[in-house]
């Protein structure tokens, strides 16, 4: 999990291209834990997320993976679920790469290295776009859970996806919640690449939970 405020130059910042902080500790990581599915994932994370309840929250979930992962602490936090709608960018030559994300807003952020690296023109970036903003728009009429949007300003917002590959997606997320005055910001995931976790936080430290790869970052 990572938690930062929503406001000071602890918190992600939108940009064009996501920051790569310097300086962060990652020690060793422990033998991996693997979830039985994502139920399980959730209900791992809502123990962690206990000490929240404390503050007026939301549960913020990234279709699609991150809906089921977090019912469970929907559940045992007995808080309100809603959907942040944030699409990551892809390209035909590498459909698994993200090189950027999109959110509801219609803001991006795009890493430009991996642009360069597919060799994408203004046209091919700005067509992408328009195809998952269509995409979001799809979402937005099919989920049934309110908007996150709906929910702020003023509240803490606990984000939950099922991973965090490049980091980007979460990213936008983050940015979309900050933008629409969530208070305090905290992202819980099972599992995530230490890419992702330094895209996702200029952070000072970074530890795993001795219990699996659930990123906790303070």
């Amino acid at each position: 999990m990572a938690r930062m405020s929503a406001a000071g130059a602890g918190g992600f910042e939108m940009a064009h291209e996501p920051s790569d902080p310097a300086g962060a500790a990652l020690p060793l990581l422990p033998t991996p834990h693997i979830f039985k599915d994502r139920t399980a994932a959730g209900e791992r994370l809502a123990e962690r997320l206990l000490s929240l309840l404390a503050r007026p929250c939301v549960v913020a979930a990234i279709p699609r993976g991150g809906i089921a992962v977090a019912l469970p602490i929907v559940e045992r936090l007995q808080r309100p679920l809603a959907i942040v709608h944030a699409c990551k960018l892809t390209a035909p030559p590498a459909p698994e790469l993200a090189f950027g994300a999109l959110d509801e807003d219609g803001q991006a952020i795009v890493d430009r290295q991996t642009v360069a690296r597919l060799k994408l023109g203004r046209e091919d970036i700005a067509s992408i776009k328009a195809c998952v903003a269509a995409e979001i728009r799809r979402r937005i009429a099919l989920y049934k859970a309110h908007p996150l949007a709906q929910y702020l300003p003023g509240l803490d917002v606990i984000l939950v996806d099922d991973g965090l590959a490049t980091g980007l997606t979460m990213h936008a997320a983050v940015a979309y919640a900050r933008r629409h005055g969530a208070r305090e910001i905290t992202v819980a995931v099972p599992c995530a690449s230490e890419r992702a976790a330094r895209i996702c936080a200029p952070i000072r430290t970074i530890r795993r939970s001795p219990s699996g790869n659930s990123v906790w970052m303070r």
